[in-house]
Order: structure tokens, then C-alpha cells, then sequence
């Protein structure tokens, strides 16, 4: 009875991969590993940050201190994932509307509709702020 038990979990959590982690963390790093993998800027840096609730993610060319991709990282209805593309450079970046994801299945990419509003200019400020 233990062993079917034992398996069973197992099962369940191969199965559901995207219960097994974080929304936040997979949107985070699937924006990340596609950004390594597909950017033109070559080195690129991402680095990810909760602000005021928010999860963002910005990548820059490595040392740049004026161009970056801004994203925002959120939770869809049942949890999965959602990539928001923040400013003009991020939808550049990501053109397309579905990135792979890190956990196995593809996650969304959206334009950011301004709701609510994002300051984008103080929001790249904070996000290059030492911490």
C-alpha cells in the first residue's frame, strides 16, 4: 500500500510539473533562458526582482547602463505563467506570443496594456539599483 502511494504522488507531480514550481519563478526564468539563447545582445544580463508586489525581470546587454528589456512576471487564472512585455525594447526582444517554457510547456507573452500604469523610467531606476 505505501509503495502505490509513494508512486502515485510521484506520478501526480511528473505529470503536473507546472504544480510542482512557482509561476512566478518559471515565467521568470523561461523570459531568461530565452533571452540567453535568442538576444542580440551578446553577452545579455537578466536579473529578476520583486518591486512593490510585482515580479520584473530586466535584461540588458552585459555593463549597459541605458538599454534594457523590461518584463513582468504574473500569474494567469489556474496559475500558469504570463510574460508581460513592459516597454518597447522588451517587445523587440520577445516577438513572439508563446516563449518554451522552463518547466516543460510553453508560456504566454503579452504586450503590458498599461493596467495599472507602470512607471517604466523609475522602474528600470530601481531595477538597476544595487540591493
Amino acid at each position: 500500500m505505501r509503495k502505490r502511494l509513494i508512486l502515485l504522488a510521484a506520478a501526480v507531480t511528473v505529470a503536473t510539473p507546472a504544480l510542482a514550481a512557482d509561476a512566478l519563478d518559471i515565467g521568470a526564468e523561461s523570459v531568461e533562458l530565452y533571452m540567453y539563447r535568442h538576444s542580440r545582445w551578446d553577452p545579455v544580463d537578466c536579473e529578476g526582482r520583486d518591486l512593490d508586489g510585482e515580479r520584473f525581470v530586466l535584461c540588458q546587454p552585459w555593463g549597459s547602463k541605458d538599454l534594457g528589456a523590461l518584463f513582468l512576471i504574473r500569474r494567469k487564472v489556474g496559475g500558469v505563467p504570463v510574460v508581460y512585455t513592459v516597454n518597447g525594447t522588451a517587445k523587440q526582444a520577445v516577438p513572439e506570443t508563446t516563449i518554451p517554457g522552463t518547466h516543460g510547456y510553453p508560456v504566454a507573452v503579452e504586450p503590458w496594456l498599461q493596467q495599472p500604469s507602470i512607471n517604466i523610467q523609475i522602474t528600470l531606476r530601481r531595477m538597476r539599483a544595487p540591493r
